[in-house]
């Protein structure tokens, strides 16, 4: 008897902790259907016939709203994580995207303290695809990112992503967040990664956090077979981990390479944004003029490629109009800061490269420029799927089910994007089981889950019982376990979290198609 109170008090402590586990589920669920809308509204628009500056607008919606989609799932995990414990998908993703996603996020941030962010992707990764979850690297890397701008008052903050060695199925990759930020006390090293732990000092002057990012973040690297490192010194901080990633070899592609001989000239003011970009240009295999200041000499002899500091045009303007008129369209890049309120009076005829200044625009501007040797982007073999699936899409039916009209608004513009025209929808479960017994001719099903009526898993059984051939993917903002709980083992061919971009609906439809047709010959798909 005398266990009694304690026990009561454990059940009410157990029973009070799963009922906000459900609460923020729910919040969950209310806030990432909106959320979807307003990403995936964004993404249709800034595609749209717009100006520059309102694509650059429309780029910040995204960024922010990854990042309120990040705090939320790093909240949703810390509310999960003693009673469900935490989890790891593994699906096929590109390793860039996920590392400029991030630093798109704290960029601006970053830029109004006047602290570089700079992203340094070894050259050797790009065009890689690999298998892992990356969504929950995207939460790593964000948390790190995050933390750093908090902290960090002057100076660079880095994000190193490296190639350490290889196999012929996985790479071992090194991440690691630097900072030139107030650094961590010794005592407080192994605290820090505790559950709602801070270091009290440091919140001094700013806002306090909840004290859960690097809680989750070292979680979530263990899942992953890592460790999370941390140093630190009265200079700054680094958070390092090391991943080792299996190779997805179905769309295997060779590093991109400039054309041989390709002269690039840079001229800044020395920077760590400048030394970087120097070298990311060298791993393309250009060669590299570099120079403080403008000259006539650079107005003679013009390179490949020009890249130029705003800074110093505004302090040689008569040479930097010179060098605006003379130089040929798509040869001239001017490195801008969008908080800078002089980069507008430079004028136009020129290709605005606005902070972070990431890869994938690098390799843009050379493709613009005509320097990309061949066709590095892509293999020969994913040539032929690429050709093989726009046939697909010309002739596909795709019905789209979904309760919030915002939602099938969204999923239907990220289709037509994509090249496919034929689509259909209904609003429930019930509804898209009628149209399928109706003999309506099906190609794929995209599929929500949480829906009034009939949801997403029953309909997609119930359609399993009439056509067992038709490709199905879920569309969800819950949880793995949550839809484990009312979900069968094969309902869906495949499960996308919310919000989804229109790439990784695209990647999603690849990946079912191939093991959908894998039995197919080359020949019999082209037909």
């Amino acid at each position: 008897m005398k266990n009694q109170p304690q026990q009561v008090s454990v059940t009410r402590e157990l029973g009070e902790s799963k009922a906000a586990v459900n609460v923020i589920a729910t919040i969950s669920h209310e806030i990432r259907t909106p959320l979807h809308a307003i990403m995936g509204l964004a993404e249709l628009v800034k595609d749209e016939i717009i100006s520059d500056t309102a694509k650059r607008h429309i780029e910040k919606i995204l960024v922010a709203s990854e990042a309120l989609l990040q705090t939320l799932n790093t909240s949703i995990d810390a509310a999960r994580v003693d009673r469900e414990g935490l989890y790891i998908d593994q699906s096929p993703f590109d390793l860039l995207p996920v590392m400029e996603n991030a630093s798109k996020m704290f960029a601006l941030n970053a830029e109004s303290k006047g602290v570089s962010l700079n992203l340094h992707f070894d050259p050797r990764l790009l065009n890689s695809r690999y298998l892992g979850d990356p969504a929950r690297l995207l939460q790593i890397i964000s948390n790190l990112l995050g933390n750093a701008v908090k902290f960090t008052e002057a100076g660079d903050i880095s994000l190193w992503v490296a190639l350490r060695r290889e196999t012929s199925r996985e790479r071992q990759i090194y991440f690691a967040v630097e900072d030139s930020g107030i650094g961590i006390p010794k005592e407080y090293l192994e605290r820090i990664t505790q559950q709602y732990s801070q270091v009290q000092s440091a919140q001094a002057g700013r806002p306090k956090g909840s004290g859960l990012g690097l809680f989750i973040t070292k979680k979530l690297i263990a899942l992953m077979g890592s460790d999370l490192k941390i140093e630190s010194s009265a200079r700054g901080s680094r958070f390092s981990f090391t991943l080792s990633l299996p190779i997805d070899s179905s769309q295997a592609a060779d590093p991109p390479q400039l054309v041989s001989g390709t002269l690039v000239r840079v001229i800044s003011k020395p920077s760590v944004a400048c030394e970087l970009l120097q070298t990311q240009l060298k791993g393309l295999g250009a060669h590299v003029d570099y120079s403080e200041k403008l000259n006539v000499e650079h107005l003679r002899h013009l390179p490949d490629l020009t890249f130029v500091d705003f800074e110093v045009a505004i302090d040689q303007p008569e040479l930097w109009q010179s060098l605006r008129v003379q130089t040929p369209e798509h040869k001239l890049v001017l490195l801008c800061s969008e908080l800078d309120t002089r980069v507008p009076t430079l004028q136009a005829q020129y290709i605005g490269w606005f902070a972070p200044h990431l890869p994938s625009d690098l390799l843009q501007y050379c493709g613009s420029a005509g320097l990309l040797a061949g066709n590095n982007s892509r293999s020969h073999t994913f040539e032929q799927e690429r050709v093989r699936t726009r046939r697909r899409k010309q002739s596909m039916c795709i019905f789209c089910v979904d309760d919030s009209p915002t939602n099938l608004i969204v999923l239907k513009g990220a289709l037509n994007k994509l090249g496919f025209s034929d689509l259909q929808q209904a609003v429930n479960g019930v509804k898209a089981v009628e149209y399928v017994q109706a003999g309506n001719e099906i190609d794929l099903i995209f599929m929500d889950f949480n829906m009034p009526v009939m949801n997403g898993a029953v309909a997609a059984r119930e359609i399993r019982k009439i056509h067992s051939d038709i490709p199905i993917i879920g569309l969800t903002a819950l949880s793995d376990q949550e839809i484990g709980e009312h979900m069968q083992e094969g309902d869906f061919d495949l499960v996308l979290t919310k919000p989804a971009s229109a790439q990784q609906i695209d990647d999603a439809i690849n990946q079912v198609l191939r093991n959908r047709y894998s039995s197919v010959t080359p020949t019999e798909q082209a037909q």
